[in-house]
Formats: C-alpha cells, sequence, structure tokens
C-alpha cells in the first residue's frame, strides 16, 4: 500500500502539471512593460465605469481588441470590484454638477418613495443618473488612467531592464 505522503506528491504532482504550469502560461503571455501597464491600468479603469454588470464583458473586449492577456485584466477587474460601488457615488455628482442636475437623492427610502409615487419619472431619472456617472467616470478615471499609464509602464520599463541587467 503507498502510503499518503507519496499519494500527496502524486496528486500535487499533477494539480502543478495540469492546473498550475497552464495557468501560469497563460498569465505570462504577451507580457511586455507596456502590455503589463495596459492590463493594470485598463483593469482598473474598467473596473469603476459606473454601470454595474457590465465591466467584465468590457474587460474582456479591451484584452481581446488590444491583444492583452485576458487573465491578467480579469483579475484587475475584479480587485477593483469594490472599488466600483464606492465611486459610482462621485461619478454620479461630478456628472450632476458638470449638467447642473438637481442631485438624485440616493437613500433607499428615497428611491423606494419616488418608485412607488411616480414610476415613470423614476426610470427617466435613473436613465439621467446613467448618463452623469458615465459622464463622471470620463471625466475623472479617464485622464486618470492616461496619468497611471504613463507612470506604471516607465517604472515598470526600468525593472525590466534592472532584470535584465541583473540576468
Amino acid at each position: 500500500m503507498e502510503d499518503s505522503e507519496a499519494r500527496e506528491k502524486r496528486a500535487d504532482g499533477y494539480f502543478r502539471r495540469k492546473v498550475g504550469i497552464p495557468l501560469l502560461n497563460l498569465f505570462r503571455q504577451g507580457i511586455t512593460p507596456e502590455k503589463i501597464a495596459q492590463c493594470l491600468v485598463l483593469g482598473a479603469v474598467i473596473s469603476v465605469f459606473p454601470v454595474l454588470g457590465t465591466t467584465t464583458v468590457l474587460c474582456a473586449v479591451a484584452a481581446v481588441r488590444l491583444k492583452l492577456n485576458l487573465p491578467a485584466i480579469q483579475a484587475v477587474n475584479w480587485l477593483f470590484g469594490g472599488v466600483q460601488l464606492a465611486m459610482i457615488w462621485p461619478f454620479l455628482r461630478l456628472g450632476e454638477w458638470v449638467f447642473r442636475a438637481e442631485p438624485l437623492p440616493l437613500s433607499p427610502a428615497e428611491l423606494a418613495a419616488r418608485l412607488k409615487e411616480h414610476p415613470w419619472e423614476f426610470l427617466q431619472s435613473f436613465q439621467a443618473a446613467v448618463l452623469y456617472a458615465v459622464t463622471g467616470w470620463l471625466l475623472a478615471a479617464v485622464p486618470a488612467a492616461w496619468l497611471a499609464y504613463r507612470v506604471a509602464k516607465a517604472v515598470l520599463a526600468v525593472r525590466g531592464k534592472r532584470r535584465a541587467v541583473e540576468a
């Protein structure tokens, strides 16, 4: 009979060969400082897009279109998932400020009351809120992403040169 330690080693080796190594190879695809910077920044900026339920698809489209590492961009997207919820309110308020719109009440009780009393007006205000939030995102996140991309690309290029010299 085999002892449990030998079985564990065999199972660990099998897992590493069948899952670990292919996953590692997938993460290593297209790894250049520029592509890594694009994955990090696009994953982050898309992940805070203020329309819930859209970021996974948007990251996948960006990864395919720009030939980026799909698992890496999705990993960044998922890491920033909580930030998306926190940023909806500031993006919404920025968009309302740009359009000089009356602020939408955000308390659940007020929203429920508006929905119950005037459902059509509520839906119209919700559509406007999405427009305001997306506008706020475009005005804040896109320029921040451009700057973050420049910084990340420079930092990763320097780091890559150091590794090449060390090797």
